[in-house]
């Protein structure tokens, strides 16, 4: 894995890990919400993780 895609799966962990908390903090089911498992969720979320990457990127 080069230094780049190690930087988008740190960016993608805690991005999501932030989102599934909050989403737990507020008793939002993500099944019931999206209607579809946590897993294909966190996989959806990935084009959000290397947009907030790529824009970090952008701004240093």
């Amino acid at each position: 894995m080069s230094t780049k895609n190690a930087h988008k799966a740190k960016y993608h962990f805690y991005f999501t890990t932030a989102v599934l908390k909050h989403a737990e903090d507020n008793h939002i089911n993500i099944g019931d919400c999206f209607g579809y498992g946590e897993d294909n969720f966190v996989v959806d979320l990935y084009p959000y993780s290397n947009l907030i990457y790529r824009c970090d990127v952008l701004t240093k």
